[in-house]
C-alpha cells in the first residue's frame, strides 16, 4: 500500500477490511515512519531563569542528600 504495488481497494479485498480502515492504517504507518525519522537532538532553549531554577532544584536535592548522609554517618 505505501510502496504503491496495490491499490488500497486491492488491500482492502485481500484482507477483507474497509477501506476507510486501510487509508487509515497507512497515514498511521507514514506518521509513525516520519516521526521516527525525526531529528529528536534538537536542543531545546531554555530561558535562564529556568535553567536557574532547574539547577537550583538539583542543588537543593543534593544538599538533603548530603544532610541525610551525614546524619546517618553520625548514627554509626
Amino acid at each position: 500500500m505505501i510502496r504503491g504495488d496495490k491499490t488500497i481497494a486491492q488491500i482492502s479485498k485481500e484482507y477483507g477490511i474497509h477501506e476507510n480502515l486501510a487509508y487509515k492504517w497507512k497515514d498511521t504507518a507514514l506518521k509513525g515512519m516520519e516521526e521516527a525519522l525525526t531529528d529528536k537532538r534538537k536542543v531545546r532553549h531554555k530561558t535562564p531563569e529556568a535553567e536557574r531554577d532547574r539547577l537550583l532544584k538539583i542543588i537543593g536535592e543534593q544538599a538533603c542528600i548530603i544532610d541525610l548522609q551525614k546524619k546517618i554517618s553520625s548514627m554509626i
